[in-house]
């Protein structure tokens, strides 16, 4: 993966964390989030904005990584079988890095197949968090508003609970499929039957 698109891919995460840090500010400190969201601000202010939504899609995308590896992680006995054909740890669990690692190695177009899948479950886990916090926040900001007229915040936050459950159910599909991709690509190179675009344009 370039630097470019792990960049966009955490600035993604990022403004999605932004937005329910700002709806969580406006319910603490009685603001009104019309104003906020309307307000005409300068096209200077998206640089510092467009950094702090990096910085803190990092931070959100590192939380996913520490909540939901363990679960991805129960894939691998069930997808590889705790087979005698691939690398073990010292329990005996079928240990994915050397696997990754090969593929990396013995072809590009199999490794960019792997990053793609790996970064659909990266961005799949940060918004069932965003998602949550998102619906939380509107949830709080309805609390405390005083017009009569905030009915459609519950509505929001009933709909990106939805979201949220939503992509978990995604998370939870995309994570088995990952370990599958790995693994099938794993037996097609071992078994010499994958020929990629690499390989032709070798010959």
């Amino acid at each position: 993966m370039s630097t470019t698109q792990l960049f966009v891919e955490l600035l993604i995460t990022g403004f999605g964390g932004l937005v329910w840090l700002v709806i969580f500010i406006c319910s603490i400190c009685g603001i009104n989030m019309e104003q906020v969201f309307n307000y005409n601000y300068s096209t200077f202010f998206i640089i510092p904005v467009s950094g702090f939504a990096y910085v803190l899609g990092i931070l959100i995308d590192r939380l996913g990584y520490q909540l939901f590896i363990k679960y991805e992680k129960r894939n691998i006995p069930i997808v590889f079988e705790n087979s005698a054909d691939y690398p073990k740890d010292k329990t005996g669990i079928t240990y994915a890095e050397p696997i990754i690692t090969y593929i990396m190695h013995k072809s590009k177009h199999l490794e960019n197949q792997m990053m793609y899948n790996r970064t659909r479950l990266r961005l799949s886990r940060s918004w069932i968090l965003n998602f949550f916090f998102i619906a939380i926040a509107l949830f709080c900001y309805y609390l405390t508003q005083d017009n009569g007229n905030c009915e459609i915040f519950i509505v929001l936050s009933v709909l990106t609970l939805v979201l949220c459950i939503y992509a978990f159910f995604i998370w939870k599909t995309l994570a088995r499929d990952y370990f599958k991709n790995i693994k099938t690509s794993y037996d097609l190179l071992k078994e010499g039957m994958w020929i990629g675009k690499e390989d032709i344009e070798s010959n």
